[in-house]
């Protein structure tokens, strides 16, 4: 039927079409625009209030954790990269332990302390630290079997190594 008119009006006829064509699709995609953004509000609202929930548990733990950790700072703590707690309820004889197994491990040369992690739920200290070589490894378990913590052991991994490897313990306490 665009064959029976003259060149002009179909040239109008056209490009009203794709004007039209163009805000059909314009108005399309407003309107998925709005109902997305309707449907994804309830999403950022849950989203929003389970990150506040979330901060509010956070801020007393984190609380908690900066008096331990002024507590510790009081000790010569120079010698040591990471301390872990692995319990809010830091029993008073925690420091103390800390401080007989620091100078335990800086009774033997050729140490350099890693970590140490005091659990008094479980009465185990862990301990994490370089050692120069097997010989220094095995006067560090001698030293840590004549003390009161037990459980100091020479695994035979060590036996493999010849310097500066990393060397951990899991002790008991009474």
């Amino acid at each position: 039927m665009l064959f029976l008119i003259n060149k002009k009006q179909k040239e109008k006829i056209l490009d009203e079409y794709y004007n039209n064509l163009f805000i059909v699709f314009s108005i399309g995609f407003i309107i998925l625009s709005i109902i997305l953004s309707i449907s994804l509000f309830p999403a950022y609202l849950i989203m929003h209030m389970d990150k506040k929930i979330v901060t509010d548990k956070i801020i007393p733990i984190e609380n908690t954790i900066n008096q331990y950790r002024t507590k510790v700072d009081e000790v010569d703590v120079s010698s040591i990269n990471n301390i872990s707690i692995f319990n809010i309820d830091v029993k008073k004889n925690t420091i103390e332990i800390f401080q007989e197994i620091k100078n335990i491990y800086r009774s033997v040369p050729n140490v350099k302390i890693i970590s140490i992690n005091v659990n008094s739920l479980d009465k185990k200290v862990t301990v994490v630290a370089d050692v120069n070589n097997k010989n220094t490894a095995s006067i560090l378990v001698d030293t840590l079997n004549t003390s009161k913590y037990k459980g100091a052991d020479l695994p035979y991994s060590v036996f493999n190594q010849n310097k500066n490897f990393t060397f951990s313990q899991t002790l008991n306490y009474e």
